[in-house]
């Protein structure tokens, strides 16, 4: 029993079992986070520059989440296998990739409900002042909240942390001084200043909102790239370390 047990637990280690974990947790929350009400008397800190035009949307939120959870996700599945093949590090990869996304939905969102900082778009959206009880009075109760979501950019920093990841991850495994590899090492991050810059001209987004989406985004996968790295590391010293160790039983 003791047998099983220990190959149950080393085969969920192999496998990133609770690194899967962390990611559902932390995405759960920062959801959680993001879909809980303020209180009726609530009151925005903030409250100037909110005079633009109704917003428009070069991005929407759907599409970027198809393109980090999906076709990021393809692409790193991709780059990887094309390096490791098909083994147990890949779900370790996937992730780490996924984590970069999912911790960074939790900090903006916990951002996001503390400084409560309204949209430009809040007068010609709410009315009135742009106060909070006035675009309670203007818009359905599952819109409130989002207009007072404006620091700092979700979609900026949604989309700059799996980027970082991705180009360093291209950066790691493909080391040639070739310009087509170092295309491939900018493209996510230049595709990703596009999209974030996109949230200022659609007015949904403050100029400072989006730079700290941004920053933040890129500290995130830059720190979860590099904390896969040394875990992966570590395991392919254990995987040598065991390897040689088999080797010298053979020769003695």
């Amino acid at each position: 029993m003791n047998e099983k047990l220990q190959f149950l637990i080393q085969l969920l280690k192999k496998y990133a079992f609770l690194d899967w974990v962390a990611v559902a947790v932390v995405l759960a929350t920062g959801l959680t986070i993001d879909f809980s009400p303020y209180p009726r008397d609530f009151r925005a800190n903030i409250i100037s520059d909110i005079d633009q035009p109704l917003r428009t949307s070069t991005i929407p939120y759907n599409y970027l989440c198809i393109i980090t959870f999906g076709i990021g996700g393809v692409v790193a599945a991709f780059i990887w296998l094309n390096h490791h093949g098909l083994d147990s590090s890949l779900s370790k990869c996937l992730a780490a990739y996924y984590f970069s996304i999912c911790f960074t939905i939790l900090i903006s969102c916990f951002l996001k409900k503390v400084i409560a900082r309204p949209r430009p778009d809040t007068l010609a959206r709410c009315g009135g002042d742009g106060s909070f009880y006035q675009c309670t009075q203007n818009l359905p109760a599952d819109l409130v909240a989002d207009q007072f979501y404006s620091f700092p950019s979700g979609h900026a920093a949604e989309i700059m942390a799996p980027a970082v990841f991705l180009s360093f991850l291209i950066a790691e495994l493909f080391r040639s001084s070739q310009i087509v590899f170092t295309f491939f090492r900018i493209l996510p991050i230049v595709l990703a200043i596009f999209a974030s810059a996109s949230r200022i001209w659609d007015r949904a987004h403050h100029v400072d909102d989006v730079v700290m989406g941004m920053f933040l985004g890129a500290i995130v996968g830059f720190l979860t790239f590099h904390t896969f790295t040394q875990e992966i590391g570590k395991d392919e010293e254990k995987d040598n370390s065991l390897a040689y160790s088999i080797s010298s039983m053979k020769y003695t």
